[in-house]
């Protein structure tokens, strides 16, 4: 398997003949194919290079015989999203947009109203650090009313201020991000996990 633009190498080709003969050919000599570049493009001498999310399959020939490998290409790819960060974007609620690269993820965390609010990250199933809240329900009729508060991962501080305000922050994971909203004066605006998880597909 290969990320968004991570290269890989065929290592080797391997000649078998009818009489049980073996040979390895040089890598210079095969011709190779790639049934979508889209997806994972190859060089002549078998460099392949992951372009998207998908699996690609790479023909290698050698004077008139072939075989061929399957490329699996992975990135961050969305697995959960309830909805409700689309539902505060167009009400003027905190909100969140998103790049995925790879398997980085550049999030840009919005405030547009004038009260605090402390969005939260997750990254690979870290432990979190509790706090005096972490145990409280949450109350409302939000999505995440009856939940717990839960510990603290990585907060992004919103402080009150200009309406409008925005903070930056690029995130790499190995297999997953979490991403939320559950600090904030107005309980029925939180956000559920948005949950982001290497993926060949979505």
């Amino acid at each position: 398997d290969l990320i968004v633009g991570d290269t890989g190498n065929i290592i080797s080709v391997t000649a078998h003949y009818d009489d049980g003969f073996k040979a390895s050919m040089p890598l210079g000599d095969c011709k190779y194919l790639s049934s979508n570049d889209l997806i994972a493009i190859v060089s002549d001498i078998g460099v392949v290079t992951a372009v998207a999310k998908g699996t690609a399959i790479i023909n290698v020939s050698y004077i008139g015989e072939s075989d061929t490998v399957a490329v699996t290409v992975k990135e961050l790819t969305v697995v959960y999203d309830s909805g409700q960060n689309a539902t505060n974007k167009g009400l003027d609620r905190p909100y969140i947009n998103w790049t995925i690269d790879g398997m980085c993820v550049e999030f840009e965390f919005v405030n547009p109203t004038v009260y605090n609010w402390g969005f939260n990250y997750r990254v690979d199933g870290e432990e979190g650090t509790p706090n005096e809240w972490s145990d409280a329900t949450i109350g409302g009729t939000g999505e995440l009313a009856g939940q717990k508060f839960g510990p603290d991962y990585n907060i992004i501080d919103m402080p009150a201020g200009d309406p409008g305000l925005t903070k930056t922050v690029t995130v790499c994971a190995e297999e997953e991000i979490w991403v939320g909203l559950r600090l904030g004066p107005e309980n029925d605006w939180y956000l559920d996990w948005i949950i982001f998880k290497k993926m060949a597909c979505e």
